[in-house]
C-alpha cells in the first residue's frame, strides 16, 4: 500500500497539469480495485479546505468529490466510517468538514464530545462549546 498526497488527490478533480494528471490516471488505473493507495485523514481534510479556499468550489461540489473517493476501490480510507458520517454532517451543517470529521473520529475513540470554541461547529450534537 502507498499513501498519496493532498497534491496527488487534487490532481483527479483538477485537469489544469496535463501531464501530472496523466500521471495520476495511470497510478488509478494501475491500482484498480485493489485497495493500494492510503487516503489519510489529514489528506481528506486538507483536500476539501483547498477546495473551497484555493479552487472556490461548493459545499456540494467538495461533499461529492469526498463521496467519491470513500466509494473507490483503489483507496483505503482509515476511518472511512467516521469520514462518510462527516461528509454527511458538512453537506447539512454550517462547520467545516475538517472539524465533523475530528469530531466523529474522537466519538470513535470514546469522547463524549470534542469541546471547541467554533461557534459553526458547536451547533453539532458531537461538539461542546467551551466559554472563555
Amino acid at each position: 500500500m502507498r499513501g498519496v498526497d493532498t497534491n496527488i488527490v487534487l490532481r483527479i478533480f483538477d485537469r489544469t497539469d496535463a501531464r501530472q494528471s496523466s500521471a495520476v490516471d495511470k497510478l488509478i488505473a494501475e491500482a484498480a480495485g485493489t485497495k493500494d493507495l492510503l487516503l489519510n485523514p489529514i489528506v481528506l481534510s486538507e483536500l476539501a479546505w483547498t477546495l473551497k479556499r484555493t479552487y472556490k468550489k461548493s459545499r456540494s461540489v467538495i461533499a461529492d468529490y469526498l463521496d467519491l473517493l470513500l466509494q473507490s476501490p483503489e483507496f483505503v480510507v482509515p476511518f472511512g466510517a467516521e469520514a462518510a458520517d462527516a461528509v454527511r454532517r458538512y453537506r447539512q451543517g454550517p462547520a467545516e468538514f475538517a472539524d465533523y470529521f475530528l469530531a466523529a473520529i474522537n466519538r470513535s475513540l470514546g469522547c463524549d464530545s470534542t469541546l471547541t470554541f467554533d461557534e459553526d461547529a458547536a451547533e453539532a450534537e458531537l461538539f461542546s462549546l467551551m466559554k472563555a
